[in-house]
């Protein structure tokens, strides 16, 4: 269960930072994993920086250089000698790791990111956009779109870039049937939708959907957390779609109630952990989002 209580919480972040640290940061880990363990460490170091608790959590040189080795694991994956698909994923990684910290990311970094990034969108353009191969791909070339024009500036807007992002917004929401949902695709590629069309509200301004983004995360969340609770086991792309949830409750929704829906994916997360195996990219992408909620939850009685 979540923890109710300062001690709880507590002993929880303490022993989970002991876990984390026991884990090497090299090139021999998976995709999922890096992706986790940098929303792990960031969130630790968020909470050191911004809550400053006497070191009672470790010090933020020993997360800001675990998060810059990831960067470093996470580069290379970004270089041309992976697959279209994998670069353009862990393109969002290594944002996390950019603009996810508190932290001036450094030039050389910022321009790193922006040559990977303008890399992706110009092959995207060039070779799969609406082609059968671009399926399954253009989420995360969507992702890459909202990070490298945020916050897009006017003359922008007219962009081919700009208004292909633009159009896939308005194409999803024209789809939408009587009952305010998608029925051809699946739930993990709807909430996808719901993630790109909450990054075009927060990130653009753009307040046009707000009350179908809320109908639609709401629909989704139902959905998929009442499907995996009854679920004897969790594949590590149900535990991704769990994550998202998460996310998108904590970080992106326009609706009031997202801590609470937040707090249930976790209390979610935690017993399906226990079903896991241990040390598998499933249990640890659940484990990230148990790591960042309780940070969040310190921070706030720190805070308080």
């Amino acid at each position: 269960m979540e923890p109710t209580s300062i001690a709880q919480t507590h002993a929880g972040l303490t022993a989970e930072i002991t876990w984390v640290q026991s884990i090497p940061l090299t090139d021999a880990l998976s995709d999922n994993a890096i992706a986790s363990l940098m929303k792990i460490y960031a969130a630790l170091h968020n909470l050191v920086v911004t809550c400053s608790p006497d070191d009672t959590y470790g010090d933020r040189r020993i997360y800001g250089a675990a998060i810059d080795r990831l960067y470093r694991i996470c580069r290379r994956r970004c270089s041309k000698r992976y697959s279209f698909a994998r670069r353009s994923r862990m393109m969002s990684v290594l944002y996390d790791s950019l603009y996810g910290t508190c932290r001036d990311p450094g030039s050389d970094k910022v321009e790193g990111y922006c040559k990977y990034g303008t890399d992706i969108i110009s092959t995207w353009f060039g070779r799969y956009a609406m082609t059968t191969a671009a399926q399954g791909l253009e989420y995360d070339v969507l992702r890459n779109i909202a990070y490298g024009y945020y916050p897009v500036p006017e003359e922008d807007r007219d962009d081919k870039v700009f208004r292909y992002f633009a159009g896939r917004v308005a194409a999803w929401t024209a789809e939408l049937d009587g009952h305010e949902e998608w029925t051809d695709i699946s739930e993990g590629e709807a909430l996808q939708r719901v993630d790109i069309l909450c990054r075009n509200s927060y990130m653009f301004l753009d307040g046009t959907h707000d009350r179908q983004i809320e109908r639609l995360y709401n629909r989704y969340y139902t959905r998929i957390t009442g499907r995996l609770a009854a679920q004897a086991d969790m594949t590590v792309d149900d535990c991704r779609t769990l994550a998202l949830l998460y996310e998108l409750a904590m970080y992106c929704m326009p609706c009031g109630d997202g801590y609470d829906k937040a707090a249930y994916i976790v209390q979610l997360a935690q017993d399906k952990m226990r079903t896991l195996p241990e040390d598998s990219d499933a249990q640890l992408v659940c484990r990230a989002v148990c790591i960042d909620r309780l940070c969040m939850r310190k921070g706030q009685e720190i805070q308080e």
